[in-house]
């Protein structure tokens, strides 16, 4: 690694990934990239248009699984007139690291990944096998430790460890938390007759005082007491009325031996007795909001041994471990971190630069383990001088095995047609035993080839780019290639940049999407860019007719057509439009689909109707608001993508108009939500997964074959029919 376990540190520290504001996706592809340029298996698990997990696995002398756990995201910056420093840019004083996410948890997360990266960098082998989770969303709903939870999270670990701050402590107890959510239902009546009503505001408090008096009994020797608070209430018609309504919401943070099944049960008994006491006028609804398990872990537990600490000390915040451990409840889990508890969430958060090295430290030395030592079970003539971590090679194997390195060789590269069964077993049952992996840049050296391939994408929070990176990724698996990806948030000075840097690296190809302020101009640049530095590349998304090379686009003309012409045959003639930048090519051939459509009808252009947009919900509101404000007569839209379509909802909310029954809109992409809205959206579907796989084929067609004949494949979009359209003819 070219950085220092500091310089690491504070370039996590400065990715913002504040919950909510920021798209978690960047510091995951940051993680990612660095995890595999140091030879680690990472990948990425989009999620949505703002989340993104890091999935790593560093294999261990035995399958035995140990899972890290770290969060990406951090809370907001709260008031920054607080604040002695800039909480965005960390910054180093007097031992201190000072900057949001410094303690929770980016420092954690930061020296679990260091630790991994630095051991393969210098083949470390730990023990056990290490599956490193980057979770998102950990400050709010926990999307990311949900989404490995129900998408094949490991569940025979021996250990979970949570990097959360506990100042190098021993976190050995977690509180759980529960959202216990009443819905109180009593009677009105007018404000000088109160007798005569139910006061559901009066009765609910009564309610949830009972439920916290008797919460508050259970204690724990590190974590205190049980607490239950009323954090949000609803309530109350007007000042001289009987309210019949109120909505309470309660935090509740139980303590190990609590369950949420005896939490319900008590909030029913005290709900049960106050409708007793009005005649069951009085109704409670109970609504679980929120559950998290409290968790614990022994003092005689062996991992909790091999640390040697023995600082103990309870959390009372929850993690993504009450969400991780779920379907496994018996699952060892141990919090610690360098960062420390009391400053997490604060103004001016730090983390000790002392006691992240020393996390580092120990988590190599008493967690991860030992060196590969060749001579625990090959024979003594195996072992050489200077061969402890080193790599097993080809010649060790002929050594233990006893067969010639010819013969090894030609098994190990499955060319060993004429060489008997056994002797074919008997190799890689060695090779297996001794842990023998190909040295890839030997490999790369004879192949004249990295199986490397970069990957270039102008913004990776945006759904599209992460569909289409999924499906070059997963193409790359299989295909046993590895892949770097690069983000350029729509900047073309990041294409040149990443360009050189995928070049550098020694890539074998690129596959390029083009940055959006890449005019026909800027477009040759990077292309020529590439010819000179002679990398194969395809272009997805963009055909560039001055320029010969391989590429996989949609045919965007035809799905413009398809979208307007699906409007006018449910009798729409009045048809608005939100386009994407005029100086993109697929805004072009969209806007050139919804012409021929008109023209087909009949209907002359009107580009009064026609509204440039940017392809994000802002185009679709502001289009909303530009339609009414000239007094624009419209009784459809068509929104030139899914995003757009969306701000077109919220700008027709705004002005008390519903889809479809006062306008239809048809959107394109069908993205995630498009089929979650009120309204499920009618929209116009690219294969965008497919155009990833295709076009990883593709370029290595390129980059294997001999014959460089250029390539071009065109997907046919198709229109997905949903309720966002209303049939006007009949």
């Amino acid at each position: 690694m070219k950085m220092t376990e500091k310089e690491f540190l504070m370039n996590l520290l400065s990715i913002p990934s504040v919950n909510g504001e920021n798209s978690e996706k960047d510091i995951a592809v940051y993680i990612q990239q660095f995890m595999v340029e140091s030879g680690i298996d990472a990948q990425i698990q989009f999620i949505d248009e703002k989340h993104a997990n890091v999935v790593a696995k560093l294999q261990g002398k035995s399958s035995e699984i140990i899972i890290w756990n770290g969060h990406m995201d951090t809370v907001p910056y709260g008031d920054e007139q607080l604040w002695d420093t800039n909480p965005r840019t960390p910054i180093e004083k007097e031992g201190k690291i000072f900057a949001r996410g410094a303690s929770d948890m980016k420092s954690g997360l930061a020296g679990m990944i260091w630790t991994l990266c630095k051991m393969k960098e210098e083949n470390y082998v730990p023990e056990k096998t290490i599956v490193f989770y980057g979770t998102c969303d950990e400050e709010k709903n926990g999307v990311g430790a949900r989404y490995l939870l129900e998408n094949g999270m490991q569940k025979n670990a021996q250990l979970m460890l949570i990097g959360e701050p506990t100042g190098l402590k021993l976190g050995m107890a977690q509180k759980g938390c529960i959202w216990l959510q009443l819905h109180v239902h009593g009677k009105t009546s007018h404000g000088a007759y109160p007798e005569q009503g139910i006061n559901a505001v009066e009765y609910g408090f009564l309610i949830c005082r009972e439920i916290k008096r008797r919460i508050c009994k259970h204690e724990h020797n590190l974590l205190g007491k049980a607490t239950a608070q009323i954090t949000m209430l609803q309530g109350g018609i007007v000042p001289n009325m009987t309210p019949d309504k109120a909505t309470f919401l309660m935090d509740i943070r139980t303590v190990p031996g609590m369950s949420t099944e005896q939490i319900i049960v008590i909030a029913e008994e005290e709900c049960q007795k106050y409708e007793n006491e009005t005649e069951n006028i009085l109704k409670v609804e109970i609504e679980l909001k929120n559950d998290r398990f409290p968790i614990e872990i022994s003092e005689d537990n062996e991992w909790v041994k091999k640390m040697n600490n023995n600082s103990f000390i309870g959390i009372n915040f929850f993690t993504d471990a009450s969400i991780l451990i779920r379907d496994t409840p018996e699952m060892p889990v141990l919090l610690y971190g360098p960062g420390e508890p009391d400053v997490a969430h604060k103004p001016n958060e730090y983390v000790e630069l002392k006691k992240y090295m020393e996390y580092i430290s120990c988590l190599k030395k008493n967690i991860l383990t030992t060196r590969m030592q060749y001579g625990i079970k090959l024979r003594k003539k195996v072992v050489r001088k200077g061969s402890i971590g080193l790599r097993t090679t080809i010649k060790d194997i002929a050594n233990f095995t006893g067969f010639s390195v010819t013969t090894v060789s030609l098994v190990l590269n499955n060319k060993a047609n004429r060489i008997p069964q056994s002797t074919r077993n008997a190799i890689l049952d060695a090779a297996e035993e001794l842990n023998y992996h190909p040295n890839q840049v030997a490999v790369g050296l004879v192949k004249k080839r990295t199986q490397t391939i970069g990957l270039i994408i102008s913004d990776v929070s945006n759904v599209f780019f992460s569909t289409l990176a999924k499906g070059v990724e997963d193409t790359c698996r299989k295909q046993g290639w590895n892949l770097i990806l690069c983000n350029t948030n729509d900047k073309h000075e990041r294409d040149l940049s990443y360009i050189q840097v995928l070049a550098d690296k020694g890539v074998d190809g690129i596959i390029f999407c083009m940055a959006r302020d890449s005019d026909k101009k800027r477009a040759q640049e990077s292309i020529e860019l590439l010819e000179k530095l002679k990398i194969s590349f395809v272009m997805i998304d963009r055909y560039v007719e001055a320029s010969v090379c391989s590429s996989v686009i949609v045919n965007h003309r035809q799905g413009g057509y398809i979208a307007t012409h699906y409007l006018l045959e449910q009798g729409h003639r009045k048809i608005g439009c939100v386009t994407g930048p005029a100086e993109l090519e697929d805004s072009k051939e969209r806007l050139l689909g919804y012409c021929k459509a008109l023209k087909e009808y009949g209907i002359p252009y009107d580009e009064r109707l026609v509204f440039e947009g940017n392809y994000d919900r802002e185009s679709g509101k502001n289009a909303v608001e530009y339609f009414y404000n000239h007094g624009l007569e419209i009784d459809s839209i068509f929104a030139f993508n899914d995003m757009s379509a969306y701000g077109v909802y919220n700008g027709l909310k705004e002005y008390g108009l519903s889809v479809p029954d006062d306008i239809s809109v048809v959107g394109y992409d069908d993205i995630f939500f498009s089929e979650i809205l009120d309204t499920p959206l009618t929209t116009i579907r690219q294969p965008v997964y497919e155009m990833g796989v295709e076009g990883m084929k593709l370029l290595l067609n390129e980059v294997e074959s001999t014959n460089h004949i250029k390539k071009c494949i065109t997907f046919q979009p198709k229109i997905i029919i949903r309720e966002s359209v209303k049939n006007v003819r009949r």
